[in-house]
């Protein structure tokens, strides 16, 4: 039961206009009807809509893009160490002068460890492709699959560096004149000049060599077994064994570089202790005017008393 004693008239009128029934439905004045259960759940739906589900729905949008930007930086930060890996690899390979390395199947597989490439079923022409297109600012442009090293080396030795020694001039026999001189020797007068002796019993040996050109060049140094040859000069010199030196190691033992190297030491040496026996003789000088001072106090005043 409700207490109306304390309402006044004009609200005891207004509570009259309102009935209610066991619903829960309100009606004013028979014309106006409000359900409070219907108006909180269309309040409640509406907010929960605006307040909760609608943020979370954002969150969970910035959640996923913040995890695809992380997936994005590590899965670059892997990538660019591998290329910086393969690039250091690459270095050591050889290339030649179109820019395509020389690899054998272990730099194969050793690039494809370092750019994490599965080599299951692949064949070496597959693996070549898809680890020069790995990346396009790495070294590793272009392959050249050499699993013996025949072509590397090939490459190697087309590019190093020839023997500039030049070859003895190319002369015939008819270019040579060969004069007897005595029962036991022969005079060879080459085609530029030059004068040679010969033994009789070397004639026909050096009479083949001219022919044949094969006479050894000597003009960088090494080891002859003795008989003819050139020696840094375009004619021919009757050689006996012997060991031939080249024009800078002739130089470096006749100017005596060791020698006036062990000079130069010997000089420094000298001046410095020129500059020991100087700083001892002037400080046995101070010595003695020290000893001097002492000795003429003590001719006027005496030598003073011991002390214990």
């Amino acid at each position: 039961l409700v207490n109306l004693s304390g309402l006044t008239a004009q609200q005891r009128v207004f509570l009259g206009a309102i009935s209610g029934s066991s619903s829960g439905t309100l009606t004013l004045g028979g014309s106006f009807r409000f359900d409070p259960t219907a108006a909180f759940s269309t309040w409640y739906e509406a907010t929960t809509e605006a307040s909760i589900a609608a943020p979370m729905t954002a969150l969970r949008g910035a959640l996923g893009d913040l995890a695809a930007a992380v997936r994005a930086e590590t899965a670059r930060a892997a990538h660019e160490t591998a290329v910086t890996g393969l690039n250091t690899y690459v270095a050591g390979l050889t290339r030649n002068a179109l820019g395509n390395y020389f690899v054998t199947d272990a730099d194969l597989a050793a690039m494809a460890g370092i750019i994490g490439l599965d080599t299951t079923g692949q064949t070496a022409l597959q693996l070549r492709r898809a680890i020069a297109g790995y990346d396009a600012a790495d070294l590793l442009s272009s392959t050249i699959y050499d699993p013996t090293g025949n072509l590397e080396a090939a490459y190697l030795a087309s590019v190093a560096p020839q023997d500039s020694t030049p070859a003895p001039a190319s002369y015939a026999l008819s270019d040579y004149r060969l004069q007897r001189v005595s029962p036991f020797a022969f005079l060879v007068t080459g085609p530029l000049g030059g004068r040679r002796v010969f033994s009789a019993a070397t004639e026909d040996l050096v009479k083949d060599q001219i022919a044949s050109q094969g006479f050894p060049a000597f003009a960088r140094g090494g080891t002859h077994d003795g008989g003819p040859a050139y020696i840094g000069e375009n004619d021919l010199e009757l050689v006996a064994p012997s060991r031939i030196y080249n024009p800078s190691e002739t130089r470096s033992m006749l100017d005596n570089r060791q020698v006036v190297e062990e000079l130069r030491a010997l000089r420094e040496e000298l001046r410095a202790l020129k500059d020991e026996s100087r700083q001892l003789g002037l400080q046995t000088a101070d010595n003695t005017r020290s000893i001097a001072k002492v000795t003429r106090k003590w001719d006027v005043t005496g030598m003073p008393k011991e002390t214990a």
